[in-house]
């Protein structure tokens, strides 16, 4: 990847239950210090509600990494059904799906 990005809408949504599984999988310390390093890796900024669920994504970087689609696809499984992440770069839209159980990635181009 590595081509300009930037946020344009999302709907997220990850259960405090799911984001436990996740933590645990990976030997995290804590579902803060997961999202920390999230962010850090990939700049998907996750925002934890005051019951540790994910209720909204933000994307602070300006470039796209690799890390994004691993950390994608991390989630993926416990990411409700419904939610969506749309990112725009040089031109095309980039949406991520989430199914309940894979994130599916479609890019479209822009209208000018």
């Amino acid at each position: 990847m590595g081509y300009t990005a930037s946020f344009v809408r999302a709907s997220f949504w990850v259960d405090r239950s799911g984001l436990e599984r996740v933590v645990e999988a990976g030997d995290h310390e804590s579902a803060a210090h997961y999202c920390e390093n999230v962010a850090f890796y990939c700049g998907l900024d996750l925002e934890l509600d005051d019951d540790d669920n994910i209720s909204s994504v933000g994307y602070e970087f300006d470039k796209l990494t690799h890390a994004l689609d691993e950390y994608l696809d991390e989630l993926a499984p416990v990411v409700r059904k419904g939610s969506f992440l749309e990112l725009a770069g040089e031109g095309e839209l980039l949406r991520f799906d989430f199914d309940g159980t894979r994130c599916i990635r479609t890019i479209t181009p822009m209208r000018r």
